[in-house]
């Protein structure tokens, strides 16, 4: 291990180890990695007998429920402000941004120890001390790394987070980020006790008529650039309005456009309420890397899984055409 590791291993161990009150948070919107890291993070200082609170500023994916711990995490940062925390881990965030903690940071007085750790190559650095494993499937991946370089037992509970963090950043090691240390890795959580066919029960649960139908609008407004193979459609504020749905239904429509014969990378457009455009974009190709795509439009990401923001909105054309306008 690089020497430089080395001491960054140890300056968040030391600070892990010599102050009490500790603040783990992860990014919005949270998949599996964010929730796997946080959590195994959690079980592993609450064993050292820290104190500890989890924080999200977001509401929870219910198909996370079936981890350890998950009800420990709060989301209203209004809760934190009766504690005066020594330490802040931010995991999983690529942009500092994505915490939301600005508000929370603009509240207290006073300035705690800012712990970054994640594994995307858009992180800028933004902690007073900095895991930035660029070469990790996962920020999960990370944490084991961390964990096994103390020699700290990672029991069941611990395991299927982290295992539940490298299934869900893989996408079940179909992605091109899966390395022959993954697949050890995993294996090893397997045999720790952590069962892969619970975490994929959860992850991949029989679809609703509505989740269908908003993937129907999503397919019928597929567009194939000719030039470059990359899948484009769009989701308009009104298709989640009018099946009553959140876009958490389109999880795993990615996945399943970059299966398509002829398709190289997938970008999916989606307006909200405040005049803004997400866009997501994912590819599972080695020599495409969608972040920079999104670097394009003021976003980020890693190769494989990068997004953006714009201001402007959707429009309807005819034949259920769609352009972008931009305001």
């Amino acid at each position: 291990m690089p020497d430089e590791k080395e001491k960054i291993y140890r300056q968040i161990y030391n600070a892990l180890n010599n102050f009490e009150k500790i603040l783990i948070v992860s990014h919005v919107r949270p998949d599996g990695d964010a929730l796997g890291s946080i959590l195994s993070s959690y079980r592993f200082l609450k064993l050292k007998g820290k104190f500890v609170k989890l924080h999200i500023n977001d509401n929870l994916p219910d198909d996370f429920k079936f981890l350890p711990y998950f009800d420990k995490v709060e989301s209203d940062y209004r809760s934190l402000l009766a504690e005066r925390f020594d330490v802040i881990a931010v995991l999983d965030c690529g942009d500092f941004s994505r915490s939301n903690l600005d508000v929370f940071l603009e509240k207290i007085s006073y300035k705690p120890y800012l712990i970054n750790i994640d594994h995307h190559a858009t992180n800028d650095n933004f902690g007073d001390c900095n895991l930035v494993d660029l070469e990790a499937s996962s920020t999960s991946e990370v944490i084991y790394d961390f964990l096994k370089y103390f020699k700290i037992k990672i029991d069941r509970k611990m395991a299927l987070a982290l295992l539940t963090g490298i299934l869900t950043d893989t996408d079940v090691f179909v992605n091109p980020n899966t390395t022959e240390k993954t697949l050890r890795i995993a294996s090893e959580l397997i045999k720790i006790g952590a069962k892969v066919d619970i975490v994929l029960k959860h992850l991949h649960k029989g679809r609703s008529i509505k989740s269908l139908k908003l993937w129907g609008k999503a397919l019928a407004r597929l567009h194939l650039n000719a030039s470059n193979q990359l899948a484009t459609t769009a989701i308009f504020q009104d298709d989640l309005e009018d099946l009553n749905v959140s876009d958490d239904e389109l999880s795993g429509l990615a996945n399943f456009l970059n299966s398509l014969d002829g398709v190289r990378g997938v970008m999916i457009l989606k307006e909200d309420d405040f005049g803004m455009i997400k866009g997501s974009l994912r590819t599972t190709k080695d020599d495409v890397d969608v972040s920079e795509i999104a670097k394009q439009y003021g976003g980020g990401g890693h190769s494989k899984a990068a997004g953006f923001k714009i201001r402007g909105r959707l429009v309807r054309g005819e034949s259920g055409a769609w352009k972008v306008e931009q305001i």
